[in-house]
């Protein structure tokens, strides 16, 4: 059964946005250490892959658009709808993809940081905008 027949793709592109937010509070307490900046960038780049096999099966599903997610978030007197149409899967796909693979080769790189600290808690939250 694929993936975007399963549940709604605009939930699951809500629940990995919201866990990139907590990685980077996360960050806050473990990335003093090279074992928690690990776990960081290994975190955001499991969940970059998901956010991209998401984007990727609603942009192989075609025409059948699942409901889009509304956010309680945005302007006044207007409204946030959450989900994929084919370009905007398109874009998701190649974004996620490249940060999936930038995390990975963070894995290795974070861990000869001076100063992790300064950079661990603000990566996931740069992922998630």
């Amino acid at each position: 059964m694929p993936l975007a027949s399963l549940c709604c793709p605009g939930q699951l592109a809500a629940g990995g946005v919201a866990s990139l937010l907590a990685l980077a509070v996360l960050g806050l307490a473990a990335g003093r250490s090279a074992a928690g900046s690990r776990i960081v960038y290994g975190a955001c780049m499991l969940v970059c892959a998901a956010l991209a096999a998401v984007a990727l099966a609603a942009l192989l599903a075609g025409g059948t658009h699942a409901a889009p997610l509304e956010l309680g978030v945005g302007l006044p007197l207007g409204r946030t709808l959450l989900g994929f149409d084919p370009l905007s899967a398109a874009f998701a796909v190649i974004i996620n993809t490249a940060a999936a693979i930038v995390s990975a080769f963070e894995v290795g790189y974070g861990a000869h940081e001076r100063e992790p600290v300064r950079v661990v808690p603000l990566y996931p939250a740069f992922i998630a905008a």
